[in-house]
Protein backbone atom coordinates (compact mmCIF):
# COMPACT_ATOMS: atom_id res chain seq x y z
CA UNK A 1 0.00 0.00 0.00
CA UNK A 2 2.53 2.42 1.01
CA UNK A 3 4.44 2.10 -2.51
CA UNK A 4 1.45 2.46 -4.25
CA UNK A 5 1.02 5.73 -2.42
CA UNK A 6 3.96 6.75 -3.16
CA UNK A 7 4.11 6.24 -6.50
CA UNK A 8 0.77 7.80 -7.29
CA UNK A 9 1.93 10.81 -5.53
CA UNK A 10 5.44 10.92 -7.33
CA UNK A 11 3.07 11.01 -11.03
CA UNK A 12 1.05 13.83 -9.14
CA UNK A 13 3.75 15.46 -8.23
CA UNK A 14 5.58 15.20 -11.67
CA UNK A 15 2.33 16.64 -13.30
CA UNK A 16 2.16 19.14 -11.32
CA UNK A 17 5.54 20.60 -11.47
CA UNK A 18 5.31 20.96 -15.45
CA UNK A 19 2.56 22.75 -14.86
CA UNK A 20 3.86 25.47 -12.62
CA UNK A 21 7.26 25.46 -13.78
CA UNK A 22 7.01 25.30 -17.81
CA UNK A 23 10.53 25.43 -19.98
CA UNK A 24 8.54 27.38 -22.03
CA UNK A 25 8.23 30.36 -19.16
CA UNK A 26 11.57 30.34 -17.86
CA UNK A 27 15.40 29.82 -20.10
CA UNK A 28 17.58 26.40 -19.31
CA UNK A 29 20.50 27.06 -17.37
CA UNK A 30 23.60 28.45 -19.36
CA UNK A 31 26.36 25.78 -19.44
CA UNK A 32 28.89 28.57 -21.01
CA UNK A 33 30.39 30.77 -18.76
CA UNK A 34 33.72 30.08 -17.63
CA UNK A 35 35.15 30.17 -13.99
CA UNK A 36 36.70 33.59 -13.81
CA UNK A 37 38.77 32.61 -10.32
CA UNK A 38 41.86 34.16 -11.04
CA UNK A 39 44.39 36.56 -8.81
CA UNK A 40 43.39 39.78 -10.68
CA UNK A 41 39.72 39.23 -9.75
CA UNK A 42 39.21 40.99 -6.27
CA UNK A 43 41.16 44.37 -7.61
CA UNK A 44 40.33 47.45 -5.14
CA UNK A 45 39.19 49.13 -8.65
CA UNK A 46 37.15 46.64 -10.26
CA UNK A 47 33.50 47.74 -9.45
CA UNK A 48 31.22 44.75 -8.52
CA UNK A 49 28.58 44.24 -11.21
CA UNK A 50 25.35 45.06 -9.38
CA UNK A 51 21.46 44.21 -8.91
CA UNK A 52 18.97 46.26 -8.09
CA UNK A 53 18.60 47.42 -4.58
CA UNK A 54 16.57 45.53 -1.60
CA UNK A 55 15.34 48.37 -0.03
CA UNK A 56 17.64 50.94 1.44
CA UNK A 57 19.76 48.88 3.13
CA UNK A 58 20.96 46.21 0.35
CA UNK A 59 20.93 45.13 -2.92
CA UNK A 60 19.31 41.89 -5.11
CA UNK A 61 21.39 39.36 -6.18
CA UNK A 62 23.06 39.98 -9.89
CA UNK A 63 21.33 37.69 -12.52
CA UNK A 64 22.25 34.32 -13.31
CA UNK A 65 23.89 31.81 -11.25
CA UNK A 66 26.86 31.70 -8.92
CA UNK A 67 30.07 29.58 -8.22
CA UNK A 68 32.70 29.93 -5.69
CA UNK A 69 36.51 31.46 -6.12
CA UNK A 70 38.40 30.79 -3.00
CA UNK A 71 36.43 31.36 0.00
CA UNK A 72 34.57 33.78 -1.96
CA UNK A 73 30.84 32.93 -3.81
CA UNK A 74 30.96 35.10 -7.35
CA UNK A 75 28.64 35.58 -10.16
CA UNK A 76 28.96 34.59 -13.68
CA UNK A 77 31.10 37.37 -14.38
CA UNK A 78 33.56 36.57 -11.38
CA UNK A 79 32.59 39.47 -9.30
CA UNK A 80 31.81 38.44 -5.51
CA UNK A 81 28.09 38.27 -3.89
CA UNK A 82 26.96 38.42 -0.65
CA UNK A 83 24.17 36.06 0.29
CA UNK A 84 21.56 37.73 2.86
CA UNK A 85 19.24 35.61 3.58
CA UNK A 86 16.12 35.08 5.43
CA UNK A 87 14.27 32.11 6.76
CA UNK A 88 11.03 31.06 6.16
CA UNK A 89 9.90 28.00 7.96
CA UNK A 90 6.40 26.22 7.36
CA UNK A 91 7.04 23.30 5.38
CA UNK A 92 10.01 21.83 7.74
CA UNK A 93 6.75 20.76 10.15
CA UNK A 94 3.58 19.33 9.40
CA UNK A 95 1.73 22.60 8.28
CA UNK A 96 3.12 22.16 4.44
CA UNK A 97 2.66 26.36 3.91
CA UNK A 98 4.59 29.70 4.89
CA UNK A 99 4.00 30.30 8.35
CA UNK A 100 2.65 33.89 8.92
CA UNK A 101 0.03 33.35 6.26
CA UNK A 102 -2.68 33.68 8.70
CA UNK A 103 -1.85 37.04 9.47
CA UNK A 104 -0.88 38.81 6.00
CA UNK A 105 -1.05 38.20 2.26
CA UNK A 106 2.00 36.12 0.79
CA UNK A 107 3.11 38.74 -1.95
CA UNK A 108 3.23 41.64 0.39
CA UNK A 109 5.42 39.80 2.90
CA UNK A 110 7.86 38.75 0.38
CA UNK A 111 8.11 42.17 -1.08
CA UNK A 112 8.67 43.15 2.35
CA UNK A 113 11.91 40.85 2.58
CA UNK A 114 13.46 42.82 -0.37
CA UNK A 115 12.53 46.15 1.42
CA UNK A 116 14.11 44.91 4.24
CA UNK A 117 17.49 44.41 2.40
CA UNK A 118 17.35 40.32 2.26
CA UNK A 119 18.21 39.14 -1.22
CA UNK A 120 17.74 35.46 -0.85
CA UNK A 121 14.85 33.34 1.37
CA UNK A 122 15.97 29.78 2.85
CA UNK A 123 12.81 27.71 2.57
CA UNK A 124 13.06 24.43 4.70
CA UNK A 125 11.49 21.31 3.26
CA UNK A 126 10.80 17.49 4.39
CA UNK A 127 10.18 14.38 2.49
CA UNK A 128 6.62 14.29 2.76
CA UNK A 129 6.36 17.31 0.79
CA UNK A 130 7.62 15.17 -2.13
CA UNK A 131 5.76 11.82 -1.14
CA UNK A 132 2.60 12.80 -0.19
CA UNK A 133 2.49 16.61 -1.52
CA UNK A 134 -0.12 17.15 0.85
CA UNK A 135 -2.78 20.42 1.57
CA UNK A 136 -1.68 22.86 3.95
CA UNK A 137 -3.30 22.24 7.21
CA UNK A 138 -6.12 23.77 8.59
CA UNK A 139 -5.84 27.45 10.09
CA UNK A 140 -2.47 28.05 8.32
CA UNK A 141 -4.35 30.52 5.93
CA UNK A 142 -6.11 33.58 5.83
CA UNK A 143 -7.88 33.25 2.79
CA UNK A 144 -9.25 36.39 2.67
CA UNK A 145 -5.93 37.65 2.44
CA UNK A 146 -4.79 35.13 0.50
CA UNK A 147 -7.79 34.27 -1.67
CA UNK A 148 -5.54 32.78 -4.34
CA UNK A 149 -4.80 30.09 -2.59
CA UNK A 150 -8.13 28.40 -1.80
CA UNK A 151 -7.68 25.03 -2.78
CA UNK A 152 -3.60 24.84 -3.73
CA UNK A 153 -1.38 22.03 -2.09
CA UNK A 154 1.37 22.80 -0.55
CA UNK A 155 3.82 22.50 -3.28
CA UNK A 156 1.28 24.36 -5.08
CA UNK A 157 1.90 27.17 -3.20
CA UNK A 158 5.46 26.82 -3.04
CA UNK A 159 5.45 26.86 -6.92
CA UNK A 160 3.71 30.55 -6.83
CA UNK A 161 6.51 31.91 -3.48
CA UNK A 162 9.49 30.55 -6.21
CA UNK A 163 7.94 32.04 -9.76
CA UNK A 164 6.88 35.70 -7.58
CA UNK A 165 10.67 35.46 -6.01
CA UNK A 166 11.96 35.24 -9.62
CA UNK A 167 9.55 38.17 -10.86
CA UNK A 168 10.47 40.40 -7.61
CA UNK A 169 14.48 39.50 -8.24
CA UNK A 170 14.35 37.17 -4.49
CA UNK A 171 16.60 33.88 -4.85
CA UNK A 172 16.06 30.68 -3.22
CA UNK A 173 18.05 28.30 -1.37
CA UNK A 174 15.69 24.53 -0.24
CA UNK A 175 17.10 23.10 3.07
CA UNK A 176 16.16 19.97 3.95
CA UNK A 177 14.93 20.03 7.39
CA UNK A 178 13.94 16.79 8.51
CA UNK A 179 12.50 13.38 6.92
CA UNK A 180 8.51 13.51 8.64
CA UNK A 181 7.76 16.87 10.15
CA UNK A 182 10.17 16.54 12.58
CA UNK A 183 9.26 15.25 16.42
CA UNK A 184 5.98 16.23 17.26
CA UNK A 185 5.13 17.61 14.15
CA UNK A 186 7.10 21.02 14.34
CA UNK A 187 9.98 20.72 12.30
CA UNK A 188 13.24 21.62 14.10
CA UNK A 189 16.38 19.10 14.09
CA UNK A 190 15.94 15.57 13.52
CA UNK A 191 16.72 13.89 16.71
CA UNK A 192 18.57 11.13 15.22
CA UNK A 193 20.85 13.35 13.29
CA UNK A 194 20.89 12.09 9.98
CA UNK A 195 19.39 12.88 6.81
CA UNK A 196 17.04 9.54 6.82
CA UNK A 197 15.52 7.80 9.05
CA UNK A 198 15.14 4.22 8.14
CA UNK A 199 17.08 1.48 6.68
CA UNK A 200 20.88 1.00 7.93
CA UNK A 201 22.41 3.16 10.32
CA UNK A 202 19.41 4.10 12.32
CA UNK A 203 16.92 2.14 14.47
CA UNK A 204 14.19 2.53 12.76
CA UNK A 205 12.79 6.06 14.16
CA UNK A 206 13.53 9.56 13.79
CA UNK A 207 15.27 9.47 17.40
CA UNK A 208 12.02 11.32 18.65
CA UNK A 209 9.62 7.93 18.86
CA UNK A 210 8.11 8.40 15.34
CA UNK A 211 8.58 5.56 12.86
CA UNK A 212 11.13 6.04 10.37
CA UNK A 213 9.70 6.22 6.74
CA UNK A 214 12.24 7.83 4.90
CA UNK A 215 15.79 5.69 3.66
CA UNK A 216 18.39 7.27 2.57
CA UNK A 217 17.78 6.14 -1.21
CA UNK A 218 14.26 7.94 -0.72
CA UNK A 219 15.92 11.09 0.68
CA UNK A 220 17.99 11.42 -2.75
CA UNK A 221 15.48 10.61 -4.61
CA UNK A 222 13.02 13.13 -2.75
CA UNK A 223 16.15 15.46 -2.84
CA UNK A 224 16.59 15.01 -7.01
CA UNK A 225 12.51 15.09 -7.50
CA UNK A 226 12.71 18.94 -6.13
CA UNK A 227 15.20 19.79 -8.03
CA UNK A 228 13.98 18.57 -11.33
CA UNK A 229 10.94 20.21 -9.98
CA UNK A 230 12.64 23.85 -9.83
CA UNK A 231 15.14 22.91 -12.87
CA UNK A 232 14.15 25.88 -14.98
CA UNK A 233 13.39 28.32 -12.05
CA UNK A 234 16.11 31.17 -11.95
CA UNK A 235 15.00 32.22 -8.99
CA UNK A 236 16.89 29.02 -7.10
CA UNK A 237 20.24 28.78 -6.80
CA UNK A 238 21.24 26.17 -4.27
CA UNK A 239 19.85 23.65 -2.32
CA UNK A 240 21.55 23.18 1.74
CA UNK A 241 21.33 18.99 1.45
CA UNK A 242 21.02 18.80 5.31
CA UNK A 243 19.57 21.06 8.26
CA UNK A 244 21.87 20.42 11.34
CA UNK A 245 23.12 16.78 11.36
CA UNK A 246 24.47 15.64 14.77
CA UNK A 247 27.63 13.86 15.23
CA UNK A 248 25.72 11.65 18.01
CA UNK A 249 22.06 11.81 17.61
CA UNK A 250 19.56 10.69 20.16
CA UNK A 251 19.87 7.41 20.61
CA UNK A 252 23.14 6.92 19.76
CA UNK A 253 23.02 7.01 15.85
CA UNK A 254 26.80 8.11 14.95
CA UNK A 255 27.55 9.86 11.65
CA UNK A 256 31.01 10.17 10.07
CA UNK A 257 32.83 12.58 7.82
CA UNK A 258 34.52 10.21 5.16
CA UNK A 259 35.04 7.00 7.12
CA UNK A 260 32.56 5.06 5.26
CA UNK A 261 29.61 3.49 5.63
CA UNK A 262 25.64 4.37 5.67
CA UNK A 263 26.14 7.24 7.61
CA UNK A 264 28.85 8.67 5.91
CA UNK A 265 28.08 12.58 5.63
CA UNK A 266 31.03 13.47 3.68
CA UNK A 267 29.93 10.35 1.29
CA UNK A 268 26.78 11.83 0.61
CA UNK A 269 27.32 15.20 0.42
CA UNK A 270 29.57 13.95 -2.40
CA UNK A 271 26.84 11.40 -4.19
CA UNK A 272 23.61 13.70 -3.94
CA UNK A 273 26.03 17.17 -4.86
CA UNK A 274 26.55 15.13 -8.06
CA UNK A 275 23.44 14.03 -8.94
CA UNK A 276 21.96 17.54 -7.99
CA UNK A 277 24.63 19.25 -10.61
CA UNK A 278 23.39 16.59 -13.45
CA UNK A 279 19.87 18.93 -12.94
CA UNK A 280 21.65 21.49 -12.78
CA UNK A 281 25.39 22.28 -13.45
CA UNK A 282 25.41 25.72 -11.06
CA UNK A 283 23.60 25.21 -7.96
CA UNK A 284 25.44 25.64 -5.36
CA UNK A 285 25.72 22.66 -2.97
CA UNK A 286 25.84 23.65 0.80
CA UNK A 287 27.27 20.92 2.93
CA UNK A 288 26.62 21.88 6.49
CA UNK A 289 29.51 20.68 9.15
CA UNK A 290 28.00 17.73 11.96
CA UNK A 291 27.00 19.31 14.89
CA UNK A 292 29.40 17.79 18.06
CA UNK A 293 29.36 18.14 21.52
CA UNK A 294 32.41 16.77 23.14
CA UNK A 295 30.92 13.14 23.54
CA UNK A 296 34.13 11.93 21.95
CA UNK A 297 32.12 9.56 19.57
CA UNK A 298 34.48 6.86 17.20
CA UNK A 299 33.60 9.18 13.93
CA UNK A 300 37.25 10.69 13.53
CA UNK A 301 35.44 14.34 14.43
CA UNK A 302 37.02 16.89 16.93
CA UNK A 303 33.97 17.78 18.55
CA UNK A 304 34.38 20.96 19.26
CA UNK A 305 31.50 22.29 17.17
CA UNK A 306 28.20 22.44 18.33
CA UNK A 307 27.39 24.84 15.32
CA UNK A 308 29.00 22.55 12.88
CA UNK A 309 32.00 20.89 12.99
CA UNK A 310 34.20 21.50 10.03
CA UNK A 311 37.58 21.53 12.46
CA UNK A 312 41.27 21.10 10.77
CA UNK A 313 41.69 18.63 13.07
CA UNK A 314 40.84 15.30 14.14
CA UNK A 315 41.54 12.28 12.05
CA UNK A 316 40.05 12.39 8.67
CA UNK A 317 37.35 15.14 9.59
CA UNK A 318 36.95 18.60 8.81
CA UNK A 319 36.74 20.17 4.91
CA UNK A 320 40.27 21.23 4.65
CA UNK A 321 41.56 17.12 5.23
CA UNK A 322 38.60 16.00 3.36
CA UNK A 323 36.87 18.79 1.18
CA UNK A 324 34.00 17.29 -0.71
CA UNK A 325 35.01 17.35 -4.43
CA UNK A 326 32.17 17.07 -7.08
CA UNK A 327 32.45 16.66 -10.75
CA UNK A 328 31.91 20.24 -11.40
CA UNK A 329 34.31 22.30 -9.42
CA UNK A 330 33.89 25.54 -7.43
CA UNK A 331 29.84 24.90 -6.66
CA UNK A 332 30.73 23.98 -3.14
CA UNK A 333 29.89 25.82 -0.14
CA UNK A 334 30.27 24.92 3.44
CA UNK A 335 27.83 25.77 6.16
CA UNK A 336 27.53 26.25 9.80
CA UNK A 337 24.44 27.57 12.37
CA UNK A 338 25.44 30.19 14.74
CA UNK A 339 23.00 31.37 18.00
CA UNK A 340 23.47 33.01 20.92
CA UNK A 341 23.59 31.68 24.76
CA UNK A 342 19.61 31.89 24.47
CA UNK A 343 19.49 29.03 22.15
CA UNK A 344 22.66 27.16 23.00
CA UNK A 345 24.74 28.37 25.62
CA UNK A 346 28.15 26.00 24.60
CA UNK A 347 30.08 28.29 26.49
CA UNK A 348 32.50 30.31 24.24
CA UNK A 349 29.39 31.95 22.71
CA UNK A 350 29.04 33.97 25.61
CA UNK A 351 31.06 36.87 24.62
CA UNK A 352 32.72 37.44 21.33
CA UNK A 353 36.72 37.49 23.23
CA UNK A 354 36.09 33.44 23.26
CA UNK A 355 33.39 32.99 20.17
CA UNK A 356 35.96 34.51 17.61
CA UNK A 357 38.81 32.04 18.55
CA UNK A 358 36.65 29.52 18.67
CA UNK A 359 34.83 30.26 15.35
CA UNK A 360 38.15 30.33 13.90
CA UNK A 361 39.18 27.18 14.89
CA UNK A 362 35.88 25.45 13.76
CA UNK A 363 35.36 26.83 10.63
CA UNK A 364 36.70 30.61 10.30
CA UNK A 365 39.99 29.15 8.92
CA UNK A 366 38.37 28.20 5.91
CA UNK A 367 37.50 31.30 4.72
CA UNK A 368 40.70 33.21 6.26
CA UNK A 369 43.16 30.84 5.00
CA UNK A 370 41.03 31.12 1.06
CA UNK A 371 39.96 27.50 0.81
CA UNK A 372 36.07 27.77 0.58
CA UNK A 373 33.40 29.98 1.40
CA UNK A 374 31.07 29.16 3.98
CA UNK A 375 27.76 30.61 4.36
CA UNK A 376 26.08 31.04 7.86
CA UNK A 377 23.19 28.86 7.07
CA UNK A 378 20.97 29.63 10.39
CA UNK A 379 21.52 32.42 12.99
CA UNK A 380 19.05 34.67 14.76
CA UNK A 381 18.37 36.15 18.02
CA UNK A 382 15.13 37.95 20.25
CA UNK A 383 18.16 40.44 21.35
CA UNK A 384 16.08 41.21 24.45
CA UNK A 385 19.02 40.91 26.52
CA UNK A 386 22.98 42.56 26.68
CA UNK A 387 24.47 38.95 26.11
CA UNK A 388 22.31 38.24 23.45
CA UNK A 389 22.80 41.75 21.80
CA UNK A 390 26.83 41.60 22.19
CA UNK A 391 26.19 37.98 21.00
CA UNK A 392 24.59 39.68 17.51
CA UNK A 393 27.14 42.51 17.18
CA UNK A 394 30.30 40.08 17.48
CA UNK A 395 28.44 37.96 14.58
CA UNK A 396 27.76 41.01 12.36
CA UNK A 397 31.79 42.23 12.59
CA UNK A 398 33.14 38.98 12.61
CA UNK A 399 31.03 38.49 9.44
CA UNK A 400 32.37 41.57 7.82
CA UNK A 401 36.28 40.90 8.75
CA UNK A 402 36.79 43.50 11.77
CA UNK A 403 38.44 40.75 13.98
CA UNK A 404 40.94 39.82 11.62
CA UNK A 405 43.55 41.12 14.32
CA UNK A 406 42.18 38.14 15.95
CA UNK A 407 42.77 35.24 13.42
CA UNK A 408 39.42 36.17 11.84
CA UNK A 409 38.75 36.73 8.21
CA UNK A 410 39.71 40.13 6.10
CA UNK A 411 38.06 41.02 3.41
CA UNK A 412 40.09 43.34 0.80
CA UNK A 413 39.45 45.22 -2.88
CA UNK A 414 35.54 44.67 -3.73
CA UNK A 415 35.58 41.17 -1.76
CA UNK A 416 32.13 40.53 0.49
CA UNK A 417 31.43 39.67 4.07
CA UNK A 418 30.60 36.26 5.06
CA UNK A 419 26.77 35.64 4.28
CA UNK A 420 24.48 34.39 6.21
CA UNK A 421 20.81 33.61 7.07
CA UNK A 422 18.98 35.38 9.33
CA UNK A 423 16.14 33.31 11.11
CA UNK A 424 13.25 34.04 11.09
CA UNK A 425 11.22 36.22 8.85
CA UNK A 426 8.02 37.48 10.42
CA UNK A 427 6.55 37.46 14.15
CA UNK A 428 6.55 34.82 16.89
CA UNK A 429 6.05 35.46 20.30
CA UNK A 430 7.33 33.35 22.73
CA UNK A 431 9.25 31.63 20.83
CA UNK A 432 13.01 31.69 20.38
CA UNK A 433 13.92 33.25 17.81
CA UNK A 434 10.61 35.23 17.92
CA UNK A 435 11.00 37.05 14.53
CA UNK A 436 12.29 39.97 12.36
CA UNK A 437 8.46 41.83 12.33
CA UNK A 438 6.62 43.79 14.54
CA UNK A 439 3.18 41.92 15.24
CA UNK A 440 1.75 43.45 12.12
CA UNK A 441 3.78 41.44 10.20
CA UNK A 442 5.17 44.53 7.88
CA UNK A 443 7.07 46.86 10.33
CA UNK A 444 10.43 45.46 10.72
CA UNK A 445 11.94 45.32 14.32
CA UNK A 446 14.14 48.13 14.85
CA UNK A 447 16.68 46.22 16.99
CA UNK A 448 16.36 43.05 14.43
CA UNK A 449 17.05 45.52 11.42
CA UNK A 450 20.14 47.24 12.98
CA UNK A 451 21.61 43.91 12.84
CA UNK A 452 20.60 42.76 9.98
CA UNK A 453 21.32 45.75 8.04
CA UNK A 454 24.90 45.29 8.44
CA UNK A 455 25.24 41.79 6.62
CA UNK A 456 23.50 42.90 3.89
CA UNK A 457 24.85 42.57 -0.15
CA UNK A 458 26.32 46.05 -1.18
CA UNK A 459 28.35 45.57 -3.82
CA UNK A 460 30.82 49.00 -3.92
CA UNK A 461 30.73 48.60 0.09
CA UNK A 462 31.06 44.71 0.28
CA UNK A 463 32.18 44.74 3.88
CA UNK A 464 30.65 47.39 6.01
CA UNK A 465 33.58 47.70 8.30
Amino acid sequence: MKKTILFLSAVLLSATMMQAQSPSSTPTPNTSFENHCGQNQFRPDRRNDVGSPAGPTGFLLPRGYFHTCGSQIVDEKGSPVRIATVGWPGYDGNGFVFRGLYSVNWQSTMRGMVKDGFNTIRIPWNDLLITENPPPYPNQIDFSLNPDLVGLSGMQIMDKVVDYAGQIGMRIIFDHHTNDSGSGGNGGQQPNGLWFDLGPGTNGTDGGGNAGTITAAQFEKDTLALAMHYRNAPAVIGYDLDNEPLGVGADNETLNWGLGGPTDIWQMYTKVGNALLRVNPHLLIICEGPQTYDWNPPNGMADIGPEGDLTAVGGVSGAAKKPVVLHIPNQVVYSVHEYGPEVDDFGPNEQPSTLVPHMNADWGYLVANHIAPVWVGEMGSNLDSTMEQNWAQGMADYMNGKYGALGGPVFNGNQQGIGGDWWLWGEFDGEIPDGTLEDDWTTPRPDQKAITDQISYFPTHPARR
